[in-house]
């Protein structure tokens, strides 16, 4: 099970189905890791986002992304608040950079990524 701030994604439907939602956070859908990116879907296993790699700075980023009838998937060239609200993700650009990174380079199956502080958001230090 990943938990992003709240927002639980899981690996597989019986892990799913065995999500206490009260306990841990809210059921929004699941996830698959492949070696460069981690794809998120929604409850009816429909491909939204993306957590991706980039190649030129090795950075990882939320991108929105779907799949066309044929199987074929596109992935946008970033996320919509509506995407970085269901991932937990924050608003500004290096807090996002950050969150994904420390999500997409944990290394866990299924990591438990906390929200940044507040002043890290606005790009602030104590």
């Amino acid at each position: 099970m990943m938990n992003l701030n709240g927002n639980l994604y899981a690996a597989k439907q019986a892990e799913f189905d065995q999500t206490q939602p009260d306990q841990s956070g809210t059921p929004r859908g699941f996830f698959k890791r492949y070696k460069n990116r981690i794809e998120f879907f929604d409850m009816d296993h429909r491909l939204f986002a993306a957590l991706v790699r980039f190649a030129d700075s090795g950075d990882c980023g939320f991108v929105n992304a779907g799949q066309f009838d044929d199987g074929r998937k596109f992935y946008q060239h970033g996320a919509s608040d509506r995407t970085l609200d269901a991932l937990g993700a924050p608003r500004t650009y290096m807090a996002e950079r950050d969150y994904a990174n420390a999500i997409f380079l944990s290394g866990a199956p299924d990591p438990l990524v906390p929200a940044p502080p507040a002043d890290h958001a606005l790009g602030l230090t104590p």
